[in-house]
């Protein structure tokens, strides 16, 4: 194994192998249950122990499994899953947990070379060996001008309980996810039921730099690595003689009303069952409602009729 000494010092320009301000990690992720995009994001920089240190907070957008399979997504809600600190030292990149600094990547090493990914050997009951890598490959890529370095990586042992295998770039991390992960939990185990793939990487200093992803096919994303969250919305939402829009709405939402049809009960909710208060105005062809102190997210417009039918909407604030 190898040992390191945190060498206390500012990076500037180009010298920065991780944790550029602005620094943007977007992953495509296959669930069993639907497909996700997890972002990580960095928040802001900290001091740790004396060390300059990056505080990274991970967030996942789900979207509705497609069924038939590459059928229409809907976007779900967005929720934030933890928050993680990394901190660099010359060509290393810790990652700091439970009150220490483990070795995350070293673009310092050649190959046959190993490090310990500092996890715990015992996972769900069972005793697992430790979760190191060895570097089988180094090499190079450019991108915008830019001469990044990256190493393959395997196990060292098939008994692991965190996985890291694949290759790592600079600036950019690991090919599936930032972070290891649940691999096959030891040779027994039952493997992570979700798959990561990076799909994009920017900051302040390093334009997007974009890789193909399995959820290509299903207009979750852009031509510039952005997320539609609109996927397989309708602007205008028409049912039974009522129109409602826009969606995505942004100050309010509109509800068009031909003759004949008189509603009894109008009432939003969010992703969680909760109520939304609102203010309305009442017209004798439409209702507007005023929705300027809404969060962004996906929301459910229900209106109960004179009748006993009913009607549900579903619609984004942007």
């Amino acid at each position: 194994m190898l040992s390191f000494i945190f060498i206390c010092s500012e990076l500037f320009g180009q010298n920065i192998i991780f944790g550029e301000k602005g620094g943007n990690w977007k992953y495509d992720v296959i669930h069993q249950t639907g497909l996700g995009i997890q972002e990580i994001i960095l928040m802001n920089d900290t001091v740790i122990q004396g060390r300059k240190c990056q505080v990274l907070e991970t967030k996942e957008h789900r979207f509705s499994y497609p069924n038939p399979p590459w059928g229409e997504v809907n976007y779900v809600g967005t929720y934030t899953i933890d928050t993680n600190i990394t901190c660099v030292s010359g060509d290393t990149v810790f990652h700091y947990r439970d009150n220490s600094f483990y070795v995350l990547y070293n673009f310092g090493t050649k190959i046959g070379e190993t490090w310990d990914l500092g996890y715990d050997s015992s996972v769900l009951g069972q005793t697992c060996t430790t979760s190191a890598v060895v570097v089988v490959d180094t090499g190079h890529i450019i991108h915008n001008g830019r001469n990044l370095r990256y190493l393959d990586l395997n196990m060292t042992d098939s008994n692991h309980s965190y996985n890291l295998e694949g290759r790592i770039y600079e600036k950019m991390g690991h090919e599936g996810f930032l972070f290891p992960r649940h691999g096959v939990i030891c040779q027994d185990g039952v493997p992570e039921p979700s798959s990561f793939f990076l799909r994009c990487y920017g900051d302040s200093a390093f334009s997007t730099f974009s890789f193909a992803g399995p959820n290509d096919g299903y207009g979750i994303w852009s031509d510039t690595c952005e997320i539609n969250f609109y996927v397989g919305e309708e602007e205008f939402i028409t049912e039974n003689n009522i129109v409602v829009f826009p969606n995505p709405f942004d100050n309010s939402i509109l509800i068009e009303i031909n003759t004949g049809i008189l509603i009894d009960i109008l009432e939003l909710h969010d992703l969680t069952g909760k109520r939304i208060n609102l203010e309305y105005e009442y017209h004798t062809d439409r209702i507007v409602l005023d929705t300027r102190n809404i969060n962004r997210g996906l929301y459910f417009l229900s209106l109960k009729f004179t009748d006993g039918s009913s009607k549900t909407f579903k619609l984004m604030r942007e």
